[in-house]
């Protein structure tokens, strides 16, 4: 089995692997330190509206709009690599040997997209950006700053989750006696004035 994962017909659903799991290992160090890799690699939603032109219907199709820009590369990896060597490993019990990497991407690349869709659309990790903050209670919720330093009248960005999971990224005002916010501190929400929350540091 050794020699069949590291076959040369297999270097690219390999490296891909090898790819996954290190994103696996880092997250979960920097979760353990407080952190996310999802902070820095995700686009945010911008915390008001604004009129935004419509995405690509194959950038619909895939949900490359719809989820974190690291949660679909990991889906989108797992995916070919997981492909990749099930193919290899069924033309090798059927046929005694694997496909040639010139072939098989060929057939990986369109069941990889398919896969990515049907991840994409499964509901316990849709990230919804139709859902906007501003219409949800979050007072009492626990958020993270993620851009630019908040200081009393000048609201600064922090990413939240509602109660669903669902992530939101709101923006954040120190509430009377703060001094400020830095990009990684956690605060409470407490009230929210218009489109910002008042919030005060959380401390463990």
């Amino acid at each position: 089995m050794l020699d069949f994962i590291l076959s040369h017909d297999n270097l690219a659903y390999l490296v891909c692997a090898i790819v996954v799991f290190t994103l696996g290992v880092i997250e979960m160090m920097a979760r353990i330190a407080g952190l996310s890799l999802v902070l820095v690699f995700d686009e945010p939603e911008p915390a008001f509206d604004v009129d935004e032109p419509d995405a690509h219907p194959l950038s619909r199709w895939l949900y490359l709009d719809s989820l974190p820009v690291l949660l679909w590369c990991i889906m989108a990896l797992s995916a070919f690599a997981v492909l990749g060597f099930a193919l290899n490993l069924a033309c090798l019990w059927l046929d005694g040997g694997t496909l040639p990497q010139s072939i098989s991407l060929w057939l990986v690349f369109p069941l990889a997209g398919v896969a990515c869709h049907w991840l994409g659309g499964q509901h316990w990790w849709r990230y919804d950006r139709k859902l906007k903050a501003r219409e949800l209670d979050l007072s009492g919720s626990m958020a993270v700053m993620t851009l630019g330093t908040a200081k009393p009248g000048m609201p600064a960005e922090a990413l939240v989750k509602d109660r669903d999971e669902h992530r939101h990224y709101v923006m954040v005002e120190p509430c009377e006696g703060e001094s400020g916010f830095v990009p990684g501190t956690w605060v409470v929400l407490l009230s929210r004035r218009k489109e910002v929350w008042l919030a005060t540091k959380f401390e463990p």
